[in-house]
């Protein structure tokens, strides 16, 4: 008899989408700052973001074979999407950090170097840092604009000229829209890639 409740109990817990697999993004600010969906601000904003069918077509493969580094990543959680794109996807999404690419420094992300070796995140710069991190696509969110306080603000605006770099570095995108570029990264021979593109 105490299975039931207890069981009815975890299954409305606000833990059950923080802990979906994969979750990149468990410590994401969205999943914190208020519990009732219809209650929290970070929905709303995001559902102001251009989203790309590119997710969706990614939850047709089994869920979490592929990994994606997208860019550029937002320090301010309000304006980083990636757990609606994990959600949408059922893929793993990690930033992929544009400094030593086509920015010097970029504010929210670490420099290149071995003092910081974060396992869910990628410089794009490196490629061994992709093949460790088994990175299997690129994914470039392209500017968009972003109501803010009654005027308009361009979220991305600052690394627009990076999309020309990463076009440079990965070849074709693989998949393209008013929303996001796509790149299919290339494996080693006798490495078979995780995911078709």
């Amino acid at each position: 008899m105490t299975v039931l409740p207890l069981g009815a109990l975890a299954a409305q817990s606000p833990l059950v989408p923080m802990l979906h697999h994969p979750n990149a993004e468990a410590v994401h600010m969205m999943f914190y700052f208020e519990f009732r969906p219809e209650k929290n601000p970070y929905f709303a904003r995001f559902e102001r973001i251009p989203l790309s069918p590119f997710w969706a077509s990614l939850a047709a493969r089994p869920a979490g074979s592929v990994r994606v580094a997208a860019a550029p990543f937002h320090f301010e959680s309000f304006n980083w999407d990636a757990p609606r794109w994990e959600q949408v996807s059922r893929q793993s999404v990690i930033p992929g950090y544009l400094t030593g690419l086509c920015v010097d420094r970029r504010w929210g992300e670490v420099p290149q170097g071995c003092a910081f070796r974060f396992r869910n995140a990628a410089h794009l710069a490196d490629a061994d840092a992709l093949a460790r991190r088994k990175i299997d696509c690129v994914v470039w969110q392209k500017p968009y604009v972003q109501t803010d306080g009654g005027g308009n603000v361009t979220i991305g605006g600052d690394t627009a000229h990076c999309e020309a770099v990463l076009r440079e570095k990965f070849g074709p995108p693989a998949f393209e829209d008013s929303a996001l570029v796509a790149f299919r990264l290339s494996r080693p021979e006798g490495s078979s890639p995780r995911a078709e593109q």
